[in-house]
């Protein structure tokens, strides 16, 4: 089932949900963050599952007495702060009315999960272990995931999944730059989720390019078919990507642009193959320093003739790709450690 069709009993008994009121992980608060701006409507539902889990404590295993329900149900209607900026109920009566029905619920879960079985302690719920892989600037990482997806992380990327996936899906967290080649489990939808967007797959090739300092974000398909989706959009419909073609996702305008790519220019990096095709200079550079790990400060930039680069480079030195794109816009240059200077000719 999906988020947005959760009912308040959902959010209370999801995992992922839980973590996010009870602990302090800036990957789950983002996510929630910008679930909760693409469903606005949501958030006095979130608001009273949040109030729930606050106020419940789960340590002793014993039925409530009409006394604690009375004052559980008083410290719901006392509580107004929301669970983030900016998100509260209409009106008064609804917080009211929706704590009488809260209070049922409460009731009812209180009967469902045995706490009112003294003999039988708590039950505790395990969180998923998650593992982390990042990339440094120069560096690039192939693994596989625990149900076999092979993957390739670029330069100045990171990844985060859990330790063995569970339930009916399959879910990594990515920024920066990966290629995954998924396998197919129809009764699993494999998704990859960015800070903007969402890609679905069942079992297909694709490629994900989502730098945060980049104002435009790509998904390139190379085999099988995927379902992207923006985490903003409310009640669009999502965008269905096949062979060959690439959703283009601009960040200023929270839109997707759908064309045909060049998979040397856009998947060549997995080979050690470094393309550009009449590519602007800033992209140019902030492509090098993520490649090679170094810096690039320009000089006079003022003087530059052209700015539109072209070549293709494999496995070559940062010296050799320099010689070749300074020749064509006219710059010289000079390599220092990880400190390169680029100078335009008069």
């Amino acid at each position: 089932m999906k988020y947005s069709e959760y009912q308040l009993q959902d959010f209370l008994a999801d995992e992922l949900f839980n973590r996010w009121i009870k602990e302090n992980d800036p990957h789950v608060d983002d996510f929630w963050q910008k679930w909760l701006a693409a469903h606005p409507g949501k958030a006095p539902m979130l608001e009273e599952a949040a109030r729930i889990i606050r106020s419940i404590e789960y340590k002793d295993s014993h039925k409530l007495s009409t006394n604690e329900y009375l004052s559980l149900y008083e410290n719901i209607l006392r509580r107004s702060e929301p669970i983030r900026r900016g998100y509260r109920p209409a009106s008064a009566n609804f917080t009211k009315i929706a704590a009488f029905f809260l209070l049922l619920i409460v009731a009812s879960l209180g009967i469902w999960l045995g706490l009112d079985k003294k003999d039988e302690p708590p039950k505790v719920v395990s969180q998923p272990i998650l593992i982390r892989k990042n990339t440094l600037p120069g560096q690039k990482l192939a693994f596989k995931l625990p149900d076999g997806t092979k993957v390739k992380l670029n330069a100045s990327s990171s990844i985060e999944f859990p330790k063995e996936f569970k339930n009916d899906l399959r879910e990594v967290a990515m920024a920066g730059e990966a290629f995954f080649e998924v396998v197919e489990d129809t009764s699993r939808p494999f998704t990859v989720v960015t800070r903007d967007f969402s890609t679905t797959a069942l079992g297909t090739s694709f490629n994900v390019f989502a730098y945060k300092d980049e104002n435009k974000h790509r998904v390139s398909l190379l085999t099988g078919k995927v379902k992207v989706e923006s985490l903003y959009s409310t009640g669009k419909p999502p965008t269905i990507l096949g062979p060959g073609e690439q959703a283009t996702f601009d960040k200023k305008q929270q839109t997707f642009s759908i064309q045909v790519f060049d998979a040397l220019l856009h998947t060549g990096w997995r080979e050690g193959k470094l393309a550009f095709r009449d590519s602007k200079f800033s992209d140019v550079i902030s492509t090098l320093e993520r490649w090679y790990g170094v810096q690039i400060d320009v000089l006079n930039e003022n003087k530059r003739k052209t700015d539109a680069f072209s070549g293709t480079f494999s496995n070559e030195s940062l010296e050799e790709v320099l010689k070749v794109l300074g020749f064509s816009g006219e710059f010289s240059f000079r390599i220092k450690d990880k400190s390169v200077l680029i100078e335009f000719n008069d």
